[in-house]
């Protein structure tokens, strides 16, 4: 009979060590550590949901929140950085809110949202006025509106925050740009000028070839045939057709230049532009 429980006690004994251990696997420093490793591994949206579970689990450790809203920015899920900043901040104290709202205002400048930034920047009692200018400046960066950052940055350009601005902003200077006013007034002037110096060279000639040909043959046909020229007018339609959308793509095309140009700035911008610390 003694014989028949020793298993059962075995058992019962090995039930409660696997508890245990089960327990363990599951505790606060365990997960913490599982979603540090997820998130150095290259897995943030898994470590995003470990860290998740620690806040509901320890919502007074302000560490969590920041770890949290740092692997949705690795994940470039911007939605979620701003949704539960803002969420945290309601439920935080006052010392906390102000670097919660900086990632809410990082999050919509980085997604682009550059008129909601503006107005959650202007509105937000948490940032002080250096914080609210160093997202304020980037915003503009973004939008490729460098006057307007420097503008912004000039009173706080001594403040080591403001460097990676002013690198930026120096670095806008030396590439070249195209004005649109300049290639709309060439593209006027001559066809397919504009567009030749925008540098798209290729549409240039078929421009000033496609309108030049056009305008020969209603010359011809009113020529011949005089102001009834059928042919006359429907050569003069397509080539004012061509003429005015040649001007409107020479516009265009300088500020696919200019943005080819500042697309060259986007590493330095990644770089630098961080959460205000």
């Amino acid at each position: 009979m003694k014989m028949n429980r020793l298993p059962i006690i075995l058992f019962f004994i090995f039930g409660i060590f696997q508890t245990s251990n089960a327990q363990n696997l599951f505790d606060s420093q365990s997960t913490l550590q599982f979603a540090k490793y997820l998130n150095q591994s290259g897995q943030p949206k898994l470590a995003a949901i470990e860290f998740e579970r620690l806040i509901f689990l320890q919502p007074e450790i302000d560490s969590l929140k920041f770890s949290l809203l740092d692997c949705y920015i690795l994940d470039k899920n911007y939605d979620a950085v701003y949704r539960r900043s803002v969420q945290l901040t309601n439920t935080s104290n006052f010392e906390l809110s102000s670097p919660l709202q900086g990632y809410a205002a990082f999050a919509l400048i980085s997604d682009r949202k550059h008129s909601l930034a503006n107005q959650f920047i202007a509105y937000s009692i948490q940032l002080d006025e250096e914080k609210k200018a160093y997202y304020k400046a980037w915003n503009f960066i973004l939008q490729n509106k460098f006057s307007e950052a420097a503008n912004v940055a000039e009173p706080f350009k001594t403040s080591q925050a403001f460097s990676g601005i002013s690198e930026i902003q120096n670095d806008a200077l030396k590439l070249p740009r195209k004005s649109p006013l300049l290639a709309g007034l060439l593209s006027t002037a001559v066809p397919g000028a504009g567009k030749w110096y925008a540098k798209e060279r290729k549409d240039a000639v078929i421009g000033f070839v496609s309108i030049t040909m056009m305008a020969y043959q209603a010359y011809r046909g009113f020529k011949k045939e005089g102001q009834k020229s059928v042919y006359g007018w429907i050569s003069a339609g397509l080539g004012a057709g061509f003429y005015l959308g040649n001007i409107y793509g020479s516009v265009k095309s300088a500020k696919r230049f200019n943005s080819r140009q500042y697309a060259k700035l986007q590493p330095s911008i990644e770089k630098h532009f961080t959460i205000y610390r």
